[in-house]
This record gives structure tokens, C-alpha cells and sequence, in this order.
């Protein structure tokens, strides 16, 4: 359909959408602002915008409430298992997994405090082994990049076409789940190993994880209502808006890319105090944690609300930067609003209208199953 064919309907549209676009305006990124998870940004936009504070309902939560516990780890490792969720419940298998760990805590919360303890020990242990061998930036900035990228694929947030591929090896071609529980699974790990980064030589980080892990094997019962409590506000408590999630993601990367650079002063022998960073990065990776707990409602642009798919659109226009099944969608919505709207037109210009209609359908169908297959 050429532009211009159908003025009377377009002018209807946009006295429609005028409202939401007077939102969106104002919260359309700068032109030039790096991708969320582009790999080839080296310096931090210095008109970045910082995401919104957390909710007053965030604040009731600590920064485990999101973590994957020993059921949501170990689905991630048994893909059977993960694939038969993913068949019959799909990304709604997070929040009960979620609950269900919850449930384990307050029946044997000795028991999680035991798998707690085993997994900041192995993250110890990985530290350390980087740090003796002068490998710590290099890993770290290696895992980094594997979790954003992963967390882009899941949330379809905008990033380059090329050059992160590489990093999706596990998940791809199976199922948004497990795509889901990976992700997880990752931050969880990044954000552990970022609890090793202090100073103290190799054997420190190790031998506090052992002193922890023994404090661990004491029993210590928790409020019978603590698990409960969690699992409320994180599944029905605590939302976020589009916006908020790629402001988040944009400046973990920022303070992941300046970490990295501390590191690598570090291994020249330069002395570096990462506890101010690693505190502020374990806020950003735990607020990242309870998104990707709410996958449902944040990786299909077909559940987002209209004037999200507008503001992503809005957002491309500063970065040139978009998701492709974030664009066939909002086309599809507005195609679908034009038609709706078209009663009056000529009738081949509706034929035309039809026609891109069910052109953008099929293109979204296929872009659909290749998210839902875990291989956009």
C-alpha cells in the first residue's frame, strides 16, 4: 500500500493514538544511545537514562527473593523435564517452580542453606582458579556477555544482528523455557561470582564460602510465613513497565563493561575497590532476576499493552536498534486498527489493506515460532 492512499483513515489513527503518543514522546531514547546489549559499545552513554528506583513494593523484598531455587536449577539441567513444562504450562512454570522452592524453604530451609552454601562455594572456587590463573576479566567478561545476550533473546530487547550469536550456544532451538530457566540460571551465577570479587589473593574468597557453608549445616528456622510472603510480591506485587527493563538492562552494561576495566587494572597490579560497583551491580542483576521470574508477561510482545509495542517503536527511532517481533507486531496492531477503521475507503484500498494484513500475519506467525523455538 503506497503512502498517501488512505489519508482520511491515517488522519483518524493518529487522532486516536495522539494520547499515547504524547506519553511516549517523552520517554523516546537519544539518538545514538548503545544498544542494551551491544557487544561493540565501548563507552558509556553519558545521556543514559537511569532506571526508575524501585517500587515501595521492591523494597520489601531482599536480594534472594528472585533466585532460582534447587527445583528451578534442576529443571534446567533435566531438559525432559523442562520440555514437558514448557508443553504444558510454558513460561507460567517459572512463578510455580518459584513457589514451589518457597514451599521447600519454609518446610527445609536447612536444606536450601546447605545448596546456597554449595553454590557460592563453587562460585568461590571458580573465582579463585581465574584470579591465580590472570584469567579474571577475561572470564568474567565472557560470562557477562553470555547473560546479556541470553537475556536479550528472552525479553526480545533491541540489539545488533551480529556478533552475539556466539555467545547462545545451549538453549537455542529448544524451547522458550529453557531459554528462560538458562538465563536464570546465568545471572544467578554471574551475581554470586560478583560476591568473590573483593580483595584478599585467592584463598580469602574460599575459605569465607567454607566458613559460610559450615554456618549453613546449622539449622536455623525461618518465619513460617517468610515463603508465602516472597512468592506474593514477586508474582503479583512487583511489575515493570517496558521502559524500565531496557533503561536496566542499558546501565548493567554500562557497570558491567566499567567492572571489567577494574579488573583488568587489577591483574596490572593497580589495587581497585570494586565493593561500591558490586553492591550497585547486585541491586540491578537482583531487579533482572524478578523480570525474567515474570518471563510471561515480558517475552511475548504479544501480551505487551499497545502503548508499550509504540514506545519500543519510538525507542528504535533514537537508536536504530529494534527486536523483529516487537515490529511485526506493533504493525500488525496498527494494520489491524486501519482495517477497523476503513469502512468508508474505497474498496481496493481496503483489498490492499487486507493483503499487507495478512502478509504481516504470516511473517509474524514464523518470527513467533522461531521465538517460541528459542532461535530468533
Amino acid at each position: 500500500m503506497t503512502g498517501g492512499a488512505m489519508p482520511d483513515v491515517e488522519d483518524q489513527i493518529k487522532e486516536e493514538l495522539s494520547e499515547e503518543l504524547s506519553e511516549v514522546a517523552s520517554e523516546a531514547l537519544p539518538t545514538g544511545k548503545p544498544s542494551a546489549i551491544d557487544p561493540s559499545a565501548s563507552e558509556p552513554s553519558a545521556s543514559a537514562r537511569s532506571p526508575e528506583p524501585p517500587s515501595r513494593v521492591e523494597g520489601w523484598l531482599d536480594e534472594e527473593s528472585a533466585d532460582p531455587g534447587p527445583l528451578e536449577r534442576l529443571v534446567e539441567r533435566v531438559k525432559l523435564l523442562s520440555a514437558a513444562l514448557n508443553a504444558s504450562l510454558g513460561l507460567h512454570a517459572l512463578p510455580l517452580l518459584h513457589l514451589i522452592d518457597q514451599l521447600w524453604e519454609l518446610l527445609s530451609g536447612y536444606i536450601k542453606g546447605v545448596f546456597g552454601g554449595l553454590m557460592t562455594l563453587r562460585s568461590a572456587m571458580r573465582v579463585s582458579e581465574r584470579r591465580a590463573r590472570g584469567e579474571l576479566s577475561k572470564g568474567f567478561t565472557d560470562d557477562a556477555q553470555r547473560a546479556l545476550s541470553l537475556t536479550g533473546a528472552l525479553l526480545c530487547l533491541p540489539q545488533p544482528t551480529q556478533g552475539v550469536a556466539h555467545s547462545l550456544e545451549g538453549p537455542r532451538g529448544e524451547h522458550l523455557l529453557a531459554l528462560a530457566l538458562t538465563t536464570r540460571a546465568q545471572l544467578d551465577d554471574l551475581k554470586r561470582d560478583l560476591a568473590q570479587l573483593r580483595g584478599g589473593g585467592v584463598k580469602r574468597g574460599v575459605f569465607s564460602a567454607l566458613k559460610n557453608y559450615a554456618l549453613d549445616l546449622i539449622p536455623n528456622p525461618l518465619s513460617v510465613f517468610k515463603p508465602w510472603w516472597t512468592w506474593l510480591l514477586v508474582t503479583f506485587g512487583v511489575r515493570f513497565k517496558r521502559a524500565t527493563i531496557i533503561d536496566l538492562v542499558s546501565t548493567l552494561q554500562e557497570e558491567l563493561m566499567s567492572l571489567t576495566d577494574d579488573l583488568k587494572r587489577e591483574e596490572e597490579g593497580e589495587r581497585v575497590d570494586h565493593g561500591a560497583r558490586v553492591s550497585e551491580l547486585r541491586a540491578l542483576l537482583s531487579r533482572l532476576q524478578l523480570i525474567t521470574l515474570q518471563s510471561h508477561h515480558h517475552a511475548r510482545p504479544s501480551q505487551w499493552r499497545p502503548l508499550a509495542l509504540i514506545t519500543e517503536l519510538k525507542r528504535a527511532e533514537g537508536t536504530q536498534l529494534s527486536h523483529p517481533l516487537s515490529v511485526t507486531q506493533t504493525r500488525l496492531y496498527l494494520l489491524e486498527r486501519l482495517l477497523s477503521a476503513s469502512t468508508g475507503v474505497a474498496r481496493h484500498e481496503q483489498r490492499e489493506l487486507v493483503l499487507s494484513l495478512a502478509e504481516t500475519r504470516r511473517l509474524h506467525e514464523l518470527l513467533t515460532a522461531l521465538h517460541e523455538r528459542a532461535e530468533l
